[in-house]
């Protein structure tokens, strides 16, 4: 038997029941589909989970002083380290703060008070922050070189204290000390914290007391993360390097890796046992196709067709079935990850290989499939099969 006559003999066989043939299949449809989709939902988050991170933590550098064991500052940042990174090429913003004590804070003289941190920043600190405002203005050096009683206070704050907005000029007392709300925080992507609280310039004389602030804050452009953190502590004490605590962006490769490595685990799992359950699917039907045409494989064992043409008819109807499964999940598999990204506004990013890998897969299943099947098949003696039809 020649190998068109294999394929011919298999084909006929496959479309001579094509209901069943098609519910063979779909079990591999669903396996591979969930395994292209693990692969590229994977990747695509994992772009966008970067480009997010890009934007927040990939361009967060903050410097603060070392601290000795009984909890003495080494080296205290100085007052101007604002002015000294913000010629640094790559950065965006820098801006330092130091928290005080937890104060009262009222918006009239012995009224109801709310407790709240109390913060000394340099103007530059709300940009570096990421933070936004909701009504009014930021504090400005002019307000810091006036040592003026001025604050911004964060929206929960606000709203404890019943201040929309400033276009009234409100007051708010900290402690026993008036202050005029120039602005209300109503965002702040890396520091939170500050919705709750209340800031205010850094004191001249605090800057003549010798004690530094608690850290340094500096947003750099996208990319120069990892440059900024080793030039900045140069920048602030003079070409010292150890002088200060760095936090170091994490790389994003890093990060995009374990993300993707999560996600796939995951989905994995998920098509490693469907991709089973259908090889299982495809062997149990291949066995009982073969114990319905036990007869047919008689009559032809009789005409003389080699027990090798018998298994390799079996293994080929199994291996399409597979790849038939295959081809169809790639196809599924690369449409829900374009149909997610684009639900989510995202760019679809799908490997050619992983879609091939897929079609592979599917045909791989289904030869491993029907191995036992086409051995049954090629086992089956002449004269014993044809007892089937007597």
């Amino acid at each position: 038997m020649t190998r068109v006559d294999l394929l011919e003999e298999a084909a006929t066989a496959l479309f001579d029941r094509p209901v069943r043939s098609a519910f063979t299949a779909a079990g591999v449809v669903l396996g591979v589909a969930a395994l292209i989709s693990a692969y590229g939902l994977a990747e695509t988050a994992g772009d966008q989970i970067i480009r997010r991170f890009d934007d927040l933590a990939a361009r967060e550098v903050v410097v603060s002083p070392q601290v000795a064991e009984d909890g003495t500052v080494k080296t205290p940042l100085p007052w101007d380290a604002e002015e000294k990174v913000a010629w640094l090429n790559g950065v965006n913003a820098a801006g330092t703060m130091a928290k005080r004590d937890t104060v009262s804070v009222s918006s009239r003289p012995n009224g109801p008070a709310a407790q709240a941190d109390l913060i000394e920043a340099s103007p530059g600190y709300f940009r570096a922050t990421l933070s936004k405002l909701g009504s009014g203005r930021w504090f400005d050096h002019g307000h810091q070189t006036r040592a003026e009683r001025v604050a911004v206070v964060g929206r929960g704050l606000a709203e404890r204290l019943d201040l929309a907005t400033v276009d009234r000029l409100p007051a708010v007392f900290v402690g026993d000390a008036p202050h005029s709300v120039v602005g209300v925080l109503s965002e702040s992507e890396r520091a939170p914290h500050l919705l709750s609280a209340v800031v205010v310039p850094q004191r001249p004389d605090e800057r003549k007391a010798g004690a530094g602030p608690d850290s340094l804050h500096i947003d750099t452009v996208p990319g120069a993360g990892r440059l900024i953190s080793a030039q900045a502590p140069l920048a602030l004490a003079e070409g010292r390097r150890d002088v200060f605590e760095v936090q170091l962006p994490p790389d994003p490769v890093e990060v995009r890796a374990g993300v993707a490595d999560d996600v796939q685990s995951l989905l994995f799992v998920l098509a490693v046992i469907t991709l089973t359950i259908s090889g299982l699917g495809i062997a149990n039907i291949t066995l009982i196709s073969v114990v319905e045409r036990t007869g047919e494989i008689g009559l032809r064992r009789a005409l003389g067709a080699e027990r090798r043409a018998i298994a390799m008819q079996f293994l080929l109807e199994s291996t399409a079935i597979g790849m038939t499964g295959g081809i169809t999940g790639a196809a599924v598999g690369a449409s829900i990850v374009s149909a997610t990204a684009m639900a989510q506004g995202w760019t679809p990013i799908l490997s050619p290989t992983v879609i091939s890998g897929g079609v592979l897969a599917g045909s791989m299943i289904g030869l491993a499939a029907g191995a036992y099947p086409a051995w049954r098949a090629s086992s089956i003696e002449p004269i014993a099969a044809l007892r089937v039809d007597q």
